[in-house]
């Protein structure tokens, strides 16, 4: 009975292992006919599925024998378990089976061409980045190495990177397509700063936040992830100290905004009482007009009209109610 058990195992073992050989098969050939027709992954599903929500087997099938460049009956038994295996394929399915991504698990240099000693270092692959392969595994003659094309997720640079030491150190682990689902307060925090827990968060146009918006996010809105993620430099805002005049309070306010809106203007009609005078109500007739009660030395108040007159009335505002007062 436990040898049964093993051998079943061993089989099992065996037929998951050819599936997956199968499926890598199938992505293999799809990578290699899109780099052949020369296609993104998003425009690839658009021509392979003329249109429509999922791509044929039989139109997998012809994808698959072009790239190894034998007929439709030709496709080798792998190539077709694979085939069978997958199905029809959503976008989803598809890009998931198409596009191959890695994590850096041990930093190591991004550079220009195959070659590690003619090339240049296009920038540091941090630990924890995610890299998109868009080229065959090869392995350099000279120095043994394992390398590979790819694409940073960060900032889209491309370029060759090792996969694999010569002694056998792994520098890239396989994951999954990478995708974001936005649960506001996952982190106990609350929403971001481009919105909140309750009104969701504002898809924008382009890294920089405060850019045009595109359309909502609400909750359990799924993301595929294109590019990121990436640091914002910190946003440099302008702040005064100012006393509101009304109540006295002291405290900062933000003059201009990171995108450049100005939150206050400078007043330049603000007039300052240098005697004791009367503020008058509507009208500014002198014999017309009744004393509201006397603008004090040194009390503001805010012009807005003056009138022709020997005697300059003007009206203005003291800061709790319009009010007519005669300005010499």
């Amino acid at each position: 009975e436990d040898r049964c058990k093993k051998e079943v195992e061993a089989i099992r073992a065996i037929r998951e292992k050819a599936k997956l050989e199968a499926r890598k098969a199938v992505a293999t050939a799809l990578r290699s006919h899109a780099e052949k027709v020369c296609l993104a992954p998003d425009a690839l599903f658009a021509k392979l599925s003329g249109g429509r929500e999922e791509i044929s087997v039989e139109s997998l099938r012809a994808a698959v024998a072009e790239a190894t460049g034998v007929s439709k009956d030709g496709v080798s038994q792998r190539l077709e378990l694979g085939l069978r295996l997958s199905g029809a394929l959503t976008k989803l399915r598809f890009l998931c089976l198409l596009q191959d991504f890695k994590r850096c698990v041990k930093e190591i240099a991004l550079t220009t061409a195959f070659e590690v000693k003619t090339s240049s270092t296009v920038r540091k692959i941090d630990v924890g980045e995610y890299l998109e392969i868009v080229g065959e595994k090869r392995v350099d003659a000279k120095t043994g190495l394992e390398r590979v094309k790819c694409r940073a997720l960060r900032d889209l640079k491309q370029g060759w990177i090792t996969t694999r030491g010569n002694q056998g150190t792994a520098f890239l682990e396989h994951v999954t397509k990478p995708f974001m689902l936005y649960q506001p307060g996952a982190s106990g925090q609350g929403g971001g700063s481009s919105g909140s827990a309750s009104s969701g968060l504002a898809l924008e146009e382009s890294c920089e936040s405060g850019s045009s918006h595109l359309q909502a996010v609400t909750s359990g809105v799924l993301l595929e992830v294109l590019e990121g993620p990436r640091q914002e430099p910190p946003l440099e805002v302008a702040r005064i100290r100012g006393r509101a005049v009304r109540d006295g309070r002291t405290g900062w306010a933000t003059l201009r905004e990171a995108n450049g809106v100005e939150n206050f203007r400078t007043e330049e009609r603000l007039l300052v009482c240098r005697g004791s005078i009367a503020i008058t109500s509507v009208g500014f007739k002198s014999g017309e007009c009744m004393a509201v009660r006397r603008a004090h030395l040194h009390s503001n108040s805010h012009g807005l009209v003056s009138s022709p007159q020997d005697v300059l009335f003007l009206r203005c505002r003291s800061w709790t109610s319009p009010l007519w007062r005669p300005y010499i």
